[in-house]
């Protein structure tokens, strides 16, 4: 997989558009896993409403076809913002997670405009993600432009049923059972974004191997509580 990086990136294997939830996200995921590149692709919503996935996911995506890809996090990195971004169009896709990150830093929002403008001379696929829309995106206006001709989306938060759905559905992927009675507690008595319930799953999965215990609530009140 290494090779066919543009950088030392870290992709989720588990990440994948099978294990995303679509719900009322539908139209966002099919635009994604069908990326072309006319112009970027911009998404928005609050945090914990699975933006990391979705990148993610169309990252394993072009991986699992031999294509390049780069991820830009935008933070992190003490490089200059136009030595990090340079030559990154040769990429197949290049990702943006989290691009609120360059509000403020003026050396961050000119390498990405350049960037966005080398991208489509070279017809590469572009995916950024953003807790807010473009228009409300505090950047140069040339920037701002470019971000808000993209193809938008707004990430809609799943509701307290969908989040048991995607629960029960991430944990048969593990080859793990979780009832409804355990899904329901989790929901109303755990963080409730879907990154810190998802997080959570991960440990109960390790935990219940440890302890050769399958998922019920003690075991989950066990390991949020310290309650046995």
């Amino acid at each position: 997989m290494t090779q066919q990086l543009a950088l030392d990136i870290h992709l989720r294997d588990d990440f994948s558009f099978d294990s995303y939830l679509t719900s009322s996200n539908q139209q966002l995921a099919s635009a994604l896993s069908t990326l072309h590149s006319d112009y970027p692709l911009y998404f928005w919503g609050e945090a914990g409403s699975g933006k990391t996935h979705l990148l993610h996911a169309l990252l394993n995506q072009y991986v699992s076809q031999g294509k390049t890809v780069s991820l830009l996090s935008l933070d992190g990195d003490e490089r200059p913002a136009n030595k990090i971004c340079e030559g990154l169009e040769q990429c197949s896709l290049i990702c943006v997670d989290t691009v609120d990150a360059i509000v403020g830093d003026s050396s961050w929002q000119q390498a990405l405009f350049h960037l966005l403008n080398r991208t489509k001379q070279n017809g590469t696929h572009v995916a950024i993600s953003a807790h807010c829309s473009p228009q409300h995106l505090d950047v140069f206006a040339d920037l701002q432009s470019r971000l808000a001709a993209s193809l938008i989306f707004e990430q809609q938060v799943l509701n307290d049923d969908e989040k048991k759905t995607a629960l029960q559905q991430r944990a048969k992927m593990r080859g793990l059972t979780l009832s409804d009675d355990v899904a329901n507690y989790l929901v109303s008595r755990a963080q409730r974004d879907t990154h810190s319930l998802f997080s959570l799953l991960d440990r109960l999965d390790k935990f219940s191997m440890v302890k050769q215990r399958g998922l019920t609530v003690p075991l989950v009140k066990e390991v949020l509580f310290g309650v046995r």
